[in-house]
């Protein structure tokens, strides 16, 4: 009998103060079967991370409280969710200021609709890559933090027992 493939859905939170560009990015991802949530702004967005988890936030880069890379700092704190960034501009200094944050991704304005969802794909593997790299360095920590306290704790045997 064959296994059925169940993947969880991604979830991602998606940050726009243009009505219409928020709308229009959110159903190209529903189309493509990600869970979406939406923020009008960076406030609602804050309040969403805080109640939920989220694969990956796709960020508008030039919001009127707060920039988006000054979001995906915020962001990041919360709960270490990576982001990609949406922008009309190409500057270059802020592709480098994204990709410096650790961007997963970017697209730029006026984007081609076929290539938002293929992006997204991309960012969201980088991400899942992200996540498993700090994992394993959380997990190696904690190793070297248990072998140096067995360490101490065989040491301290030895010299009780003057072995």
């Amino acid at each position: 009998m064959a296994s059925i493939d169940t993947k969880p859905v991604p979830t991602l939170l998606v940050v726009d103060d243009d009505p219409l560009a928020l709308a229009m990015i959110s159903t190209i991802l529903r189309a493509s079967a990600y869970t979406i949530f939406e923020a009008h702004n960076v406030h609602d967005a804050i309040l969403l991370a805080q109640q939920k988890k989220f694969d990956l936030a796709l960020l508008d880069m030039h919001m009127p409280d707060m920039s988006g890379l000054e979001l995906a700092q915020k962001l990041e704190a919360i709960d270490g969710l990576p982001c990609m960034f949406i922008t009309g501009a190409s500057d270059k200094e802020l592709v480098r200021q994204a990709t410096d944050f650790g961007a997963v991704g970017y697209i730029v304005k006026p984007y081609d609709v076929q290539q938002i969802a293929p992006a997204v794909a991309a960012g969201l593997a980088r991400a899942i890559d992200i996540r498993r790299l700090r994992q394993s360095e959380s997990d190696l920590s904690n190793a070297l933090r248990a072998a140096r306290e067995t360490s101490i704790a065989v040491g301290l045997l030895m010299g009780k027992y003057h072995v």
